[in-house]
């Protein structure tokens, strides 16, 4: 018994240590340094994107200015979210905004990058200069806007992740509170799934889609994905639900609610932070999907931006690297503004329906 109680002792000053238990200023710094570490590869990666954004004049910028830029950068946003004050926090949020906005503005080469790579001119250029360097032995297609790729790739994306969080939500709460005969082979058949590489199911769904003359469409690209990535999200909605204690539901029914009524009011605003995470995994894999995209979509006027990013990364055309690091940097605006809807939504009382 002393023992149990030593070991006991041991184990809660461990936790609170580590910021298990009530968080503690050196838990703290061991979190936000930890942190700090995991997240300077990213930090220094986009300082990089933006320095040769603003700077580049189609050369690839030097690194050191670009990686220290990412860790002002990172050092910033830990400041902030290590600020108490609310009023504070929004001050510094807005004053770090200005900033960045300035730095930009005042840049030389800023505005053209962006321009060239948002209107396509750059990709134009470049394919013209490519086929006239081969001797016109080089087919050169024309691009769409980046605007049109954009806004394709986020019809899909939604679209996908719309998909795929409503099929995997009805199906794993099916899975989880109905004992069917055949859940045991449909829970080993959707494990089984996960086993194939999307390389090896590339000719199957490209001849299914074309059967039901979905070829070029966003449709086809949504159904294509959506059949990759619902079996892993089926489970994870699953485990989701099997978490939620089913009582919840029996009071529902027990005052008179509906089973849908009992599922919608008492199972769902609780896995809903599940449901918001299958959505925005299904909206960057969306977003980013490049294989699945070249295959469905063959017309130029149908690219996504995924696709049009690789156009201009190609190096066989010649790479200006500043439109290119303006182009990533639009790249990586949709995925932060859906997980910050998503988040919002998960946060706030009412749910999703407070969304708007």
């Amino acid at each position: 018994m002393r023992r149990a109680g030593r070991n006991n002792d041991r184990a809660r000053r461990a936790a609170a240590a580590w910021g298990f238990g009530a968080p503690g200023r050196r838990a703290a710094l061991l979190w936000t340094a930890a942190l700090a570490i995991i997240s300077f590869p990213v930090a220094a990666g986009v300082g990089w994107l933006v320095w040769t954004a603003a700077a580049g004049d189609g050369a690839p910028a030097a690194p050191g200015p670009g990686f220290a830029l990412g860790g002002a950068g990172l050092a910033f946003a830990l400041l902030v979210a290590l600020t108490p004050d609310g009023r504070l926090r929004a001050a510094l949020v807005l004053a770090g905004t200005a900033l960045a906005l300035g730095l930009v503005a005042l840049a030389p080469q800023a505005g053209g990058n962006l321009a060239a790579a948002v209107t396509g001119d750059m990709i134009a250029g470049i394919g013209q200069a490519g086929a006239g360097a081969a001797g016109g032995a080089r087919a050169f297609f024309p691009a769409p806007s980046a605007i049109d790729a954009a806004l394709t790739g986020v019809l899909v994306a939604a679209g996908h992740a719309g998909l795929v969080a409503a099929a995997a939500t009805l199906a794993g709460y099916v899975c989880s509170r109905t004992a069917f005969s055949w859940r045991a082979p449909l829970l080993i058949g959707l494990f089984a799934a996960q086993a194939f590489p999307t390389m090896a199911l590339l000719a199957p769904q490209f001849l299914a889609l074309e059967r039901l003359g979905l070829i070029d469409t966003p449709a086809g690209a949504i159904l294509a994905l959506s059949a990759l990535e619902l079996p892993f999200a089926i489970l994870f909605m699953k485990a989701a639900f099997d978490r939620i204690p089913p009582v919840l539901e029996m009071s529902a029914l027990a005052d008179g609610a509906s089973r849908i009524g009992a599922f919608r009011d008492a199972a769902l605003p609780l896995a809903a932070p599940a449901a918001a995470a299958v959505s925005v995994l299904a909206f960057m894999v969306g977003w980013g999907d490049y294989v699945i995209a070249r295959v469905v979509f063959l017309s130029q006027e149908r690219w996504t931006f995924s696709m049009y990013v690789h156009r201009l990364a190609d190096e066989s055309l010649g790479v200006d690297y500043g439109a290119l690091a303006s182009l990533a940097l639009l790249y990586a605006l949709p995925p932060v503004l859906f997980i910050g809807l998503a988040l919002r939504a998960v946060a706030r009382p009412g749910g999703w329906r407070s969304v708007i």
